[in-house]
This record gives structure tokens, sequence and C-alpha cells, in this order.
């Protein structure tokens, strides 16, 4: 299994967290473990100016000593950005107000005078602590003001103020939309359904859990064909950064509905760079979908960065290939090694040399194929990317291959010696042992991985590759033992849409059934819905119409009875993607 950026950066950011967490039970501790120093003996102390009454001299010490402190903690509070004035030790009001931003950020009582506790607590380790909490908000509000900015310069002044009503304040329109939807859960179109998302959406309090439904309906709203209710939606959204990536979502749904053109137009318009360029790649991806290699090639030229790039033209070489277009192929791949060397971070570096070994395998360059190989420095990377090579070699029909490079990817694998490593390289040695039908061997990669998601992953694939190879009966029961309940059901979905497509519709018909009555199992309501609306499609795109529409609006009334508003309106969302497509069948 891959670990995707997203998760990447919310494991840094816990990671964090959890070290500030400490310091502050570090800094516990030492405060309770103080004990009282030994007496201090006075007459060492006598020879001091103060036992001789000079009132100048020890008015001057007292000055110089405030002075000292006052300078020390404006330096601490200049370091974490609160305080801009000048470090010369005189207390000023600029000074104060820093002190009292800093107390109330770190539940100190709010004085603002500068004081011997306040700086031991900003070089003590709760201070450390509160220091690391500090800085992760200042990056936090940045972001939040580059979104911001990039929004105005995309959009005009006035694009919040034109959102401020879409969910909040526009009480007679939403009146309408209820009365309209009295009867959307009886007889569900997408509109109503839509309407009752973003209703429930309105009754969230968090905000960060109202822009996420907001997001979904945004999508939905796109996936319809109402790009400009869409917009509409998505400026609702109070987080600038989140308004972004819906604008980026919005060009993705569109790409995934077969609007490439829309989508393309609206890409372009995404103000986030990064964002921006994930968008074109979606236009890239419906676009080969669609069986136009040539318009995703166009649009990977629109992409700026690398990471997003490569992958893109990796996609779009294996476009032209399907279409027997080899020497289009082959020119996309020598621009692909190009850009390797351009790719900044040793994660993605090593990801992309594992794609590239893949298509250049798959081009024919078996020579550069191996040298990129070589310049993989993890083992258990090289082992995935052997397994790459391993699948394209055996769809490209060069069986023989395919099986003396999953030797080299079963040899590499046992240089592996930490434990976690292993488990993730028999993952995909199993996967690539199912797909040439070595059941057992795959077994037993299966079997060396433990208990857990990885475990369960994998044996779904086992059993998909089994149903294909027609081994539906052994594939079931071997369904059945897999421990994740969301994860075994989507697998019966697809063991049902094999054996429809294999001409065995009694057996279809008999394990979409088993799945629909499997989600029951299933804990969380949102979950329930989402799987029954991904089986409704699944059934509808194998031309069971009646039945597809039947399990929708068994995710429909599940949706219905949902306390909670934020998985309400995102279970409603879901509802409408999947009816769209469904009718669009």
């Amino acid at each position: 299994m891959r670990l995707s950026f997203g998760q990447f950066r919310y494991f840094r950011v816990g990671t964090a967290v959890a070290a500030a967490g400490m310091l502050l039970v570090l800094a516990a501790v030492e405060a309770f473990a103080w004990t009282p120093r030994a007496p201090v003996h006075l007459g060492h102390m006598l020879t001091m100016p103060v036992a001789l009454g000079n009132t100048d001299i020890d008015a001057e010490t007292k000055t110089g000593r405030y002075s000292l402190l006052v300078r020390q903690i404006q330096l601490r509070l200049a370091e974490l950005g609160i305080y801009g004035g000048q470090i010369g030790g005189v207390m000023s009001a600029e000074t104060s107000e820093a002190i009292r931003t800093y107390q109330r950020f770190t539940n100190l009582p709010v004085d603002g005078k500068p004081t011997y506790r306040l700086l031991k607590n900003l070089i003590s380790a709760a201070g450390q602590a509160q220091h690391l909490l500090l800085r992760l908000e200042r990056a936090q509000k940045q972001q939040i003001e580059n979104a911001r900015a990039l929004l105005l310069e995309a959009f005009g002044k006035n694009w919040a103020v034109r959102a401020s009503a879409v969910v909040k304040g526009a009480e007679p329109d939403l009146e309408a939309l209820k009365a309209r939807a009295e009867t959307c859960y009886f007889t569900p179109d997408p509109d109503c359904l839509i309407a009752e998302a973003e209703m429930a959406a309105g009754d969230i309090d968090k905000d960060n859990l109202r822009d996420w439904a907001l997001s979904d309906i945004s999508r939905a709203q796109a996936q319809i064909g109402h790009v400009a209710e869409a917009l509409r939606v998505a400026k609702a959204i109070s987080d600038p950064r989140s308004v972004i990536a819906a604008l980026s979502g919005i060009a993705v749904a569109l790409a995934r509905s077969g609007r490439t053109e829309e989508a393309l137009a609206a890409a372009q318009q995404v103000p986030d760079a990064a964002l921006r360029d994930k968008a074109l790649r979606a236009v890239a991806e419906g676009q080969l979908a669609a069986g136009r290699p040539d318009f995703a090639e166009a649009t990977t030229s629109l992409i700026e960065a690398p990471h997003e790039r490569l992958p893109t033209l990796v996609s779009t070489a294996y476009g032209y290939l399907a279409h027997d277009y080899a020497e289009l192929a082959h020119g996309l791949a020598m621009e692909a090694e190009r850009l390797v060397d351009s790719i900044r971070g040793e994660l993605f570096r090593e990801w992309a040399l594992s794609e590239m070994a893949a298509l250049m395998a798959d081009v024919g360059e078996y020579a550069k194929a191996n040298a990129i190989l070589m310049q993989i420095g993890s083992a258990k990377n090289r082992v995935q990317a052997l397994c790459n090579i391993v699948i394209a070699e055996f769809h490209g029909g060069r069986e023989e291959r395919a099986r003396k490079t999953l030797e080299v990817a079963h040899a590499t694998m046992l240089t592996i010696s930490q434990s976690h490593e292993r488990q993730q390289a028999r993952a995909c040695l199993a996967s690539s042992y199912a797909s040439l039908a070595e059941f057992e061997a795959a077994l037993k990669q299966a079997n060396g991985i433990e208990f857990g998601y990885t475990r369960s992953f994998v044996l779904s694939r086992i059993v998909m590759a089994m149903a294909r190879s027609g081994e539906v009966d052994k594939a079931v029961k071997l369904g059945e033992t897999i421990q994740d309940n969301k994860l075994r059901v989507g697998t019966f979905i697809a063991i049902a849409s094999i054996a429809r497509k294999q001409g065995d519709r009694l057996k279809a018909n008999s394990l979409g059934a088993r799945a629909s009555a499997s989600v029951q199992e299933l804990k969380i309501p949102l979950d329930k819905v989402f799987v029954l609306a991904d089986l409704s499609v699944s059934q509808a795109m194998e031309g069971e119409i009646n039945i597809a529409r039947e399990t929708l609006a068994k995710a429909v009334s599940i949706a219905s009875q949902i306390v909670d508003p934020w998985s309400r309106s995102r279970a409603l969302s879901k509802a409408a993607i999947s009816l769209v497509i469904i009718d669009e069948i």
C-alpha cells in the first residue's frame, strides 16, 4: 500500500502536537518536583551596596534588572512573531499588548506585565511546547491569508460577500426547498437530494465540518452539470483554503462525469498552482477514460509541478499503448524520464522511479528499466517497482518474462530485514502472483501479513483475481475471511460485477443481494449509505437498472434517518451523485 501525501501530512502534524503535549507533561512534572532550598546565610551579604543604604545605587540596580527582564521578554516574544517593536528593554504599550496576547494563548493570568514567571514560561519546557503550538497556529493563519489573497485576485473583493447568503440567512429560499423536498425521500431526484444536503449543511455548527459538507455538495452540483450552483456553494465555504480546494474539486467532478471541456475551463480558474495541477491531472484522466490520449497529452502540458506532471505523462503513454500508438507512447516515456531528476524529496522520487521503470519495460526499453531500478535505494520500493513491471509485462502478453521478473521481486523481498517493510513487499507480491493466477503463492504471501486492513486489502485483490479466472465459488469462500466489513462488502460487489460480465446473471444477482444484506453489518450509517450507493451504480452499469434504483432507495432511506447534520449532508450528496450516474446509464 502507498502512503498518500495527505496521510503523511496529517501524520506529521499529529506527531508535532503529541510532542507538544509531552513537553507540557514534563514541565508539569518539573514544577511539582520542586523542593525547598537550604536556608541562605546572610552574613556574606553585608558587603552589598544595598546594605549600606545607598538608595541611588539600589534604584539603578533595580532599573537595570528590570530593563534586562523586559529586553529578554521582548526578544522571546519577537522570536514568536508576537512582538514587532524595538528590543531595548523599555516597557511600552506594544510590549504590554504582546505579553497579553501570549498570556491569553498560554492560559496565564492576563495582566500585560513583565515578570520573571512570564520569562520562565517563555524559556521552559512548557513554554517550548506552547511555542510549537503557536507556530502551528501562525502557519495556519498564514495559509488562510495566502488563500484569501489568491481568491481576491481571482474573483475580486466581493467574493466572500456574494457567498455569505448561500447557506446562512437565506431562510425563504431554504423554506421553499424544504417544502419541495418533503417527498424527496420517497421519490428521490438529484436536485431535491442536494437541496436536502444543503439544508443539513446549514445546521452544522463547526465551520470545518460545514466546509467539508459544502465541498461535497459543490462536487455533486458539478457532476450533475450545475456549474453555476457548484460555484455558488463553493464560495459559501468559510475557510479560503477549502474554497480553493472546492474549486479544484468542481473541475475534478466535471472531468469524471465526462464534461472535459467544462472541466478544463474550471481547472484553469483555480487560483492555487498546486490544486490547479491536481485538477488538470483529473481532466487528463477523464480524457483518457474517453479514449482521447491526444487531448490528455495537451492537458498534461499545462501541468507545472513535476510530481503531478510525470504520472499524467505515464498514464497518457499507457493510453497511447492501448490504442497501439507505440511510437507516441515511447516519446512520452522519454519525456517523463527527463522529469525524474527535477522531482525533489526521497518519497516522491522513489515513487517516480518505480512508475518509470514499469513504463520503460512496457515500451521495450529494458536496459533503461533495469538502470532505473538500480537507482531505487529502498529494497521495499524496488519490490514495488518490480511488481509494477510484472503487471505491465503480463498485460502486454509477455507472461514468461513477467514470471522471471516476479522471481527477482521475491528474492528482493527476502533481503528486507524490517518486519513492516517486508509485509508491504509481501502485499504487492501477493497481488502480482494473483494476477498470474498463482493463487497458492499469493495466499502464502498474504498469510505472512499481520491481521489488519493491509491483509484484508490483499485478500480482496486475490478474491477478485480468482473470480476473473472463473473460480467464483472459491473467490466467494475466500471473501468471507476478509476481516474489514466495508472492504468485504465492496469485494462482493466487485465479484457480482465480474460474474455478470461472465454471463452468470443468477450468481451475480445472488452476490449482489448478499452484499446488500451484508451492509447491515456496518455500524456507521454513513458507511452504509456510501456502500449501497456504490453498489447501486455497479448494478446499473451491468444493466440492472430497477435493482439499482431499489438499492439506492435503501441508501436514501438510511440517509433520511441520520441525525447528525454533517453525516446526513454527506450521505445525501453521495446519493445524489449515484442517482445522476444511474439516470445517465
